[in-house]
């Protein structure tokens, strides 16, 4: 589904819709946004919970906040890709693992979608057991049986 498709059905349910450009300045826009902008819609829509995808949320939440945790790169050593990265890649980089970290400290839970992404929350980040939820990543059933082309 495109992002008008996603628009439209959304206006035709009523459930408001935003979507944003990306520009040159949008990683620092989008550390504002999850920071400052997501705490605004947040409160006002009333939200009795905050749920981010995409790992990166509030520092301080205003209402408990869940992570969907998505990114494995947060969890595997950037070593292997210091050639590979940009000096501006790796410092982002930096930036996001220092948020996640912070995020991961305040949030109600996290919920990572394989048993080997919670360990490694767990022993990286010492996320207690207690705020892991594994949610695997969900399929249909039509994608479940070989297909004949």
């Amino acid at each position: 589904m495109c992002s008008s498709d996603l628009e439209e059905a959304c206006l035709q349910n009523g459930i408001e819709f935003r979507a944003y450009s990306r520009s040159v300045f949008y990683p620092i826009w989008r550390i504002w946004f999850d920071q400052v902008g997501v705490q605004l819609q947040a409160r006002k829509w009333g939200a009795d919970v905050l749920v981010t995808l995409g790992n990166l949320g509030p520092i301080w939440p205003l209402v408990p906040h869940a992570i969907l945790f998505m990114h494995p790169y947060y969890i595997y050593p950037l070593s292997p890709f210091r050639g590979i990265l940009s000096v501006s890649q790796q410092i982002k980089m930096f930036v996001h693992r220092a948020l996640f970290r912070r995020s991961l400290a305040r949030a109600s839970a996290i919920m990572p979608q394989t048993e080997v992404a919670a360990g490694r929350l767990q022993q990286q980040y010492s996320v207690p057991a207690a705020k892991l939820h594994v949610i695997p990543p969900a399929i249909t059933l039509e994608h479940a049986e070989p297909r004949d082309e």
